[in-house]
């Protein structure tokens, strides 16, 4: 029997739909302009980055900016689109760079941005490093696509208040973004990351862009006061970390075909994830010997990946992450308890249903 479809995953698909067209005329638009102003490189360059964009996800992002929009009053969703369209053109840029950082080829059942460049480079025979060469480039391709963003917020139709107090939000949320990301990487260098450590680098890398910045961009588009949004924070720590977590199961247990993602790459990299941080810590120490020896082996063998998942399963830290995600899934529906009662029903119930979405999706 197939389940009924929650109010979540309707109102999502009708957002989506929303946003889809949207981001595909603007996609063509930067190509347009690229090509225009600056030549075939720059075209081919951003194109990279629009490859990226217009490939579909969710956009769970954008959504939750329209969504909150609604929620804290706002009646015109054509003044706020530009901003949630935005949100995801950051979306894109962060997840270039992060494909980059992690060594992935893929990305939404593609080929990733630099993996993308890479090959041009190889195909026209060009001189130098095929792989230095489609990273510059992809890093370079999201750079545009991040200022753009700014750009398209900046121009919204939106009163000069709340523009200039929802590019100050975005801005922060991407320094502690970055900062998130910079302690993964320390992390996967040094391998003596514990548990606490993990959740702080989780909560900076994807709490404060994926859920805290749009609801509250959403919420200040809608001229919502300053002082009524601290559940909107600390509903997106729980739902961030929840979704996280969630995330990271799904990376190296998940279905491929489904995820667009090896499920090799995160143990391939030598992430350390709460899984890992877990059995690190758990495992009996010929295990814990053995995990830490595949962790990062860029050869990861299919033996070697089987290796580690039974250790993760062996050591209990794949269901205590599977406890954890969901603790902090009922965490971010309590917040919601602190909701301004003139907030309307239908926002608040899709909060609820995403929290509850996040540990239960597939992919």
């Amino acid at each position: 029997m197939t389940p009924a479809t929650t109010t979540f995953e309707t109102q999502l698909a009708a957002y989506k739909e929303l946003l889809e067209p949207r981001i595909a005329a603007l996609c063509q638009r930067l190509e347009q302009k690229a090509q225009q102003d600056f030549g075939d490189y720059s075209s081919q360059t951003i194109h990279a980055y629009t490859s990226i964009l217009d490939r579909g996800g969710k956009r769970l992002r954008g959504s939750l900016v329209l969504s909150s929009y609604q929620m804290c009053g706002g009646k015109d969703l054509e003044v706020v689109l530009p901003v949630a369209v935005a949100v995801e053109m950051l979306q894109a840029y962060l997840l270039i760079l992060d494909d980059i950082y992690d060594y992935s080829a893929t990305r939404r059942g593609g080929p990733t941005a630099h993996v993308m460049m890479r090959d041009l480079h190889t195909q026209r025979g060009w001189r130098g490093d095929s792989l230095h060469f489609g990273e510059a480039v992809a890093g370079l391709s999201a750079f545009v696509g991040a200022h753009t963003a700014m750009e398209e917020v900046a121009k919204s139709a939106l009163p000069a208040e709340a523009r200039a107090s929802i590019l100050e939000i975005i801005n922060r949320s991407m320094v502690v973004t970055g900062f998130g990301q910079v302690n993964d990487i320390f992390g996967e260098a040094a391998q003596d990351v514990g548990e606490e450590q993990v959740r702080r680098m989780l909560t900076w890398k994807t709490a404060h862009y994926s859920f805290i910045s749009p609801l509250t961009v959403g919420a200040v588009a809608a001229g919502a006061p300053k002082d009524t949004l601290g559940c909107l924070h600390d509903y997106g720590i729980h739902a961030g970390l929840a979704f996280q977590v969630a995330d990271d199961i799904l990376g190296t247990f998940g279905d491929e075909s489904k995820s667009g993602k090896s499920t090799k790459d995160d143990l391939r990299e030598g992430k350390i994830t709460l899984l890992v941080a877990r059995a690190l810590a758990q495992a009996q120490p010929a295990q814990r010997e053995r995990l830490l020896e595949h962790l990062g082996n860029h050869e990861l063998t299919d033996a070697q990946y089987q290796e580690c998942k039974t250790i993760i399963v062996e050591s209990g830290a794949l269901a205590y992450a599977y406890e954890l995600a969901a603790q902090h899934s009922k965490l971010a529906m309590t917040a919601l308890d602190g909701a301004d009662p003139q907030w309307q029903p239908k926002g608040i119930v899709f909060l609820t249903e995403l929290a509850q979405y996040i540990v239960d999706r597939k992919g």
